[in-house]
């Protein structure tokens, strides 16, 4: 909806104007209880192959013809149809330490509790855009996230030598509370023809009343009849594709300590949101 129903958005929705599209989801949290069903599956299953691609599917996804489902469902297909097969050094693959003396987990396991996986997209709105997909368990924290990272503006020989203009930003926060950021770039205070960043951030509260439970709308939404926001075969097939190739790879994961961003040598961009009178920082992190 944000996307489509905003003539500000859509027209800048392809390669031409952006320049890499980032999905995070990630839970501060380990496998709990789950060791005996997730030890067989891993992030790669588990997350991946299916809320990943899901959101990868409706972020990039053409306009649909009409708001029927099926006409949803077969821009969701073709999304994912042209999307390449990961292959292994498309992909990091981690596990938290300590993950292998868990109770239910094999002493030797190489199952993944973090991918991190480069997609190319081939297709004219989004050839040369940078997507990346990054889910895992027990790191710094729990967020699904899409950021959303727009080229450079063309008009730099206008701006003054002593500010170089940040990229625009739009960060979508699905959970664990509805949030959406923009970053732009203002009239800076104190260097003519400069540029300093604002972000604007719209939290949860714009929804007029309480949202339903996202397991809830589903229920309700069966009940109606309205698959519109389930995953046909088609779809589900397309996924697995994409990460067959890997399913039954024998390299050994990387680990990382819990609580952080990580196995140590991969690159995480993240837009941090200021509070209160802090300017908005933009960072990578980047390992030794």
């Amino acid at each position: 909806m944000l996307r489509f129903a905003n003539r500000i958005l859509e027209p800048a929705w392809n390669a031409a104007n952006i320049e890499a599209i980032a999905i995070t989801m990630t839970e501060r949290f380990g496998i709990g209880d789950r060791a005996g069903f997730f030890d067989q599956t891993g992030t790669l299953r588990d997350v991946v192959q299916s809320h990943g691609l899901q959101i990868v599917a409706a972020v990039g996804m053409e306009p649909p013809e009409s708001s029927s489902p099926d006409s949803v469902d077969q821009r969701r297909s073709e999304l994912l149809a042209a999307v390449r097969p990961l292959q292994l050094d498309d992909v990091v693959f981690g596990q938290y330490a300590g993950y292998r003396s868990i109770e239910g987990v094999e002493s030797q396991s190489n199952t993944d509790t973090f991918v991190h996986a480069r997609l190319t997209i081939d297709n004219d709105r989004w050839r040369d855009v940078s997507w990346t997909l990054t889910a895992g368990k027990a790191l710094k924290e729990t967020c699904t996230d899409i950021n959303v990272t727009f080229r450079p503006t063309d008009t730099e020989s206008f701006i003054s030598d002593d500010c170089e203009p940040e990229q625009n930003h739009l960060k979508l926060r699905l959970s664990p509370t509805e949030s959406i950021a923009l970053l732009l770039q203002t009239r800076s205070a104190t260097v003519p023809l400069g540029t300093t960043p604002a972000e604007l951030v719209s939290e949860h509260a714009y929804r007029s009343r309480p949202d339903t439970g996202a397991y809830a709308r589903l229920f309700l939404d069966a009940a109606k009849g309205d698959h519109t926001q389930f995953a046909s075969m088609r779809v589900v097939e397309l996924s697995w594709r994409i990460v067959e190739q890997l399913l039954h790879r024998s390299c050994e994961p990387l680990e990382y300590e819990q609580g952080s961003s990580g196995p140590a040598d991969y690159t995480v961009t993240t837009i941090s949101t200021p509070t209160n009178d802090q300017t908005p920082q933009h960072t990578s992190e980047h390992a030794s």
